[in-house]
């Protein structure tokens, strides 16, 4: 089975996400913001550095997973 692996300088911001997440645990991945976002199904969000974007892409890509582009709000201010 692949998963993401979360590494403690790669996918971080939520302390008990785990040390995997499994693409069925991902409900979208935001790679526009600034750290990127992974947000579970269960409303957890985990950040992954700006260094891994291109991977966090290709992650999302192999398994079919929601890519979302939305206004980030905080960004605006």
């Amino acid at each position: 089975m692949t998963v993401l692996t979360v590494h403690h300088d790669h996918l971080t911001g939520d302390p008990w996400l785990g040390d995997t997440v499994k693409p069925h645990d991902i409900a979208e991945i935001h790679l526009n913001r600034f750290p990127p976002e992974v947000h579970l199904h269960d409303g957890r969000i985990g950040w992954v550095s700006r260094q891994h974007t291109t991977d966090l892409e290709q992650f999302a890509l192999l398994h079919d997973l929601a890519v979302v582009n939305r206004l980030d709000v905080w960004a605006a201010l």
